[in-house]
């Protein structure tokens, strides 16, 4: 289980300047592997997705979808690969030049705090980057579904580190339980 947290890149952006500040923000270095290339797995038709590699010891997965030279996702009213007006809970992505994914697990933990703070690091962060650039950029709250931009963008930031503390606790107490008496009931099988 892992907390995606999307940042939205409204205005035209140097993709590769973007991945090199989230890397940074990371600590990544030239060690740490990466992959420039045409989308395995992006929701976005025709799109490219550069990515930090799997593995590396990185506190979040990074991976930011885009289209070279073009925006990601051109007009915030036209309908998605997953769109369908006949759902009551019909959505629309907003317009935007790139989207940057966080991808870290439930339990993560550092000296700072957990996932949700992490996360909420690492968007502010990258939001004071991009607002010193003068670009426009909101981003979406896993837990709750909610894209905040404009003034209320760095304000629920908090809500985002509360709701990682709580789905670590419900990972630690619940889910890591769960699966070493899984594991234990293996071994007393196989014996």
């Amino acid at each position: 289980m892992t907390l995606d947290t999307r940042v939205y890149v409204h205005d035209e952006v140097d993709v590769h300047e973007l991945f090199a500040e989230c890397r940074r923000l990371l600590g990544a270095d030239e060690s740490h592997r990466s992959f420039d290339g045409p989308s395995r797995w992006s929701s976005h038709r025709d799109s490219w997705t550069i990515s930090n590699d799997l593995g590396q010891g990185l506190p979040a997965l990074l991976a930011i979808d885009y289209r070279p030279g073009a925006p990601l996702r051109p007009d915030g009213d036209a309908c998605s690969a997953y769109c369908d007006p006949e759902d009551d809970r019909h959505y629309h992505q907003s317009a935007m030049w790139c989207e940057v994914s966080f991808d870290t697990a439930y339990g993560y933990a550092d000296s700072r705090g957990g996932c949700g703070a992490l996360h909420a690091r690492l968007v502010f962060d990258l939001g004071q980057w991009l607002d010193e650039r003068g670009v426009a950029w909101s981003w979406r709250n896993e837990f709750d579904g909610e894209v905040h931009g404009g003034d209320e963008r760095y304000v629920r930031l908090r809500d985002l580190a509360d709701d990682g503390q709580e789905a670590m606790r419900w990972f630690k107490g619940i889910v890591e339980p769960a699966i070493a008496a899984r594991l234990r009931a293996g071994e007393e099988g196989s014996r």
